[in-house]
Order: C-alpha cells, then sequence, then structure tokens
C-alpha cells in the first residue's frame, strides 16, 4: 500500500494548547492517559501547519474548522514480523503472528469521521504525537467502523507488514483466524469507502500465503 505523506514535528516541540474540553469523550482503556494526553496536546500544532492549498493531503476541505477537529479512540498498532511470516503453519491464530509495533494510531476525527491518523509515539522515555497524515488509511478506518461498529460490540484491530507497506484488519469477535488486507485508495481528500467493501473478513491463511512472497521479494530487494 502507498503510505500517504505525513507531517513529522519530532523534537523541541512545545505542546500547544489542550483542545476544548467540549469533545466527545471516548474510551481507551489500553491507552496509557500519557498517550492520549499527547495526542491532545500534540494535535493542535500540526493542524496550524498545514497550508490552505494541502487540506486534501490531511483529510480536511476548505471551509472545516480545524480547531473543530479532535482525537478519537486509538488503534494500538500491531505488526506482522518476517519470521512470524516464514514460521506461519496453517493451525496457528491471528495472535500467534502479532507483535505490538508500539505506537499509536489516532483517528483525527471531525463530524462523526476520520480524517487522518495522528501518529503517538516514545521518544526520550516520554509520549509525543510525532506525525499527522493518511487520510487515505483514515477513510478505509471510517468503512471497516461501519461495517464492525463498536454498537455491535466489534472492536477491529489495525496491523501493518512494515515489508509490504501494508496495512490489515482483524476482527477478534469473529474468530481468531481472520486477516483482511486494507485497500489503498491512493492519496488526497477522504473518500467515503463502502462500507459493504470489508463485509467479509478474509481467511488469515489465504492471507498470509499472499503476503509471503510480497515479504520475501521486498526484503530481497532492500538487500
Amino acid at each position: 500500500m502507498h503510505l500517504t505523506r505525513a507531517i513529522s514535528l519530532i523534537g523541541g516541540l512545545l505542546c500547544a494548547a489542550s483542545l476544548p474540553c467540549a469533545r466527545p469523550a471516548f474510551s481507551a482503556e489500553a491507552a496509557p492517559p500519557e498517550a492520549i494526553a499527547a495526542a491532545r496536546s500534540g494535535l493542535p500544532a500540526f493542524l496550524e501547519k498545514i497550508p490552505p492549498e494541502g487540506l486534501g493531503e490531511y483529510g480536511f476541505a476548505p471551509g472545516d474548522r480545524l480547531d473543530e477537529a479532535y482525537p478519537g479512540k486509538p488503534y494500538l498498532l500491531h505488526e506482522i514480523p518476517p519470521a512470524a511470516i516464514e514460521r506461519f503453519a496453517s493451525e496457528d491464530s491471528v495472535d500467534s503472528l502479532l507483535a505490538p509495533a508500539g505506537v499509536w494510531y489516532f483517528p483525527v476525527m471531525m463530524d462523526g469521521e476520520a480524517r487522518a491518523i495522528l501518529v503517538v509515539d516514545r521518544v526520550d522515555g516520554g509520549w509525543v504525537a510525532v506525525s499527522l497524515g493518511q487520510a487515505s488509511l483514515a477513510g478505509e478506518l471510517n468503512a471497516i467502523r461501519r461495517q464492525w461498529p463498536a454498537s455491535g460490540g466489534y472492536d477491529p484491530r489495525l496491523i501493518v507488514s512494515y515489508q509490504a507497506a501494508a496495512y490489515f484488519f482483524s476482527v477478534p469477535q469473529v474468530g481468531g483466524r481472520n486477516l483482511t488486507r486494507i485497500q489503498a485508495p491512493g492519496r488526497g481528500a477522504v473518500p467515503r469507502a463502502p462500507a459493504r467493501r470489508y463485509a467479509a473478513v478474509s481467511d488469515l491463511a489465504a492471507t498470509i500465503e499472499a503476503l509471503r512472497p510480497e515479504v520475501e521479494e521486498n526484503i530481497r530487494r532492500a538487500r
């Protein structure tokens, strides 16, 4: 998948003022409070750096009030290490493949939709908002959430293969053997992807078998 352009702001960033407390509350029990605080305080500085002509790159449109954007419920990003793909057996579960990537992906919400992704990572022992972007991924997550909503008891996990530059999701509530590749709609404004795109989850073994040669080839080319 083509990973979209992101604004990076790492290092000596002085956090901007926190977002107004009138934002809707969200539940992120697994996210450290410090990571949530970093998302809330760090987002305004990124939004201020978006030039008017670049709004579409970050999921916004002319006329949007960026001060109304806020971080939504985050995803703890998981990765599929190449070694896990190499040793994968048909009876394995998704959990046996995954390793925490150590970063939190916060959907940047406006009008009930994710517009972009704010990445929060550990820097020098503390949590820091480090990038804003990936509007196309945000659009796909909207479709996944419409198909697999929290109101139905679903909590999809977000997964990445760095070697394939591809994102996936898994829905634990429908079993431990599903892994679905997230489609890459391209760059630019957030598309409203149809929820039916993700109405059926993919079989884990089939997804890994399709992913294996891609990962192996990309590793070979990088050597």
